[in-house]
Parts: C-alpha cells; sequence; structure tokens
C-alpha cells in the first residue's frame, strides 16, 4: 500500500459518507420554501446525531473537492512521466476528468436553485 492507494482509498470513503449522510438528511429535509430552514432547525436540534450528520455532510464536500484535485494533480504528475501514450490510460484521465467535472457542476447547481427562488 502507498500514496497512490491511500488517495483512491479516502476518494471512495468519503463517497460513501456522502452517500449515507445525505440519504439520512434526505429523510428529514423538506425544500418547500416556507419550512425548508425549519427542516434544517429540526435535524440540527431534535434527530438524534442530527448535528454531526449534517457535519460530516458538510465537511466531507469540502474533503472530496480537495481530494479531487489532489488525485487530479497526482495523475497528471505520473501521466507526465509515462510516455508511452497507452489507450487505456487516456480513457482512465477522460473520466477522472469527467467525474470532477459532474462533481463541480453539482456544486454549483445548487446555487442555481437557490438563485432562482
Amino acid at each position: 500500500m502507498n500514496y497512490n492507494n491511500v488517495i483512491g482509498f479516502l476518494l471512495f470513503f468519503i463517497f460513501v459518507i456522502q452517500f449515507v449522510s445525505g440519504l439520512l438528511l434526505s429523510c428529514y429535509y423538506s425544500d418547500y420554501y416556507n419550512i425548508a430552514f425549519d427542516s434544517i432547525i429540526y435535524v440540527m436540534s431534535d434527530v438524534n446525531i442530527g448535528w454531526f450528520i449534517r457535519f460530516f455532510h458538510v465537511i466531507g464536500v469540502s474533503l472530496f473537492i480537495l481530494f479531487i484535485f489532489i488525485h487530479l494533480v497526482r495523475g497528471m504528475w505520473i501521466k507526465y512521466k509515462i510516455v508511452d501514450k497507452d489507450s487505456v490510460i487516456n480513457i482512465i484521465w477522460v473520466t477522472g476528468l469527467l467525474l470532477l467535472s459532474l462533481s463541480l457542476i453539482e456544486g454549483f447547481l445548487v446555487w442555481i436553485y437557490i438563485l432562482t427562488f
């Protein structure tokens, strides 16, 4: 096990935390504009360890994007060092860029949704 495996494992682990905490938070959250803030207050105060789940979800987003960028820089370094242009490496590289783009687009779509209401 080396540094390369640790970053990939951390990305997977944080993704699982994001998925599980997002599912748990979605059980209590209402996006109707009159009670959205009240549902967040409800999660923070009345749900058992709701504040902890919300904290993990909020921190997990930042960590996920940070580790994706670290993974991207590491990938650029490895791709630069490989002189052989293997098609598998190019497919993996494009897939990684697609995942990064989708993650960033998903994060910014929330702001578009918020600003339209």
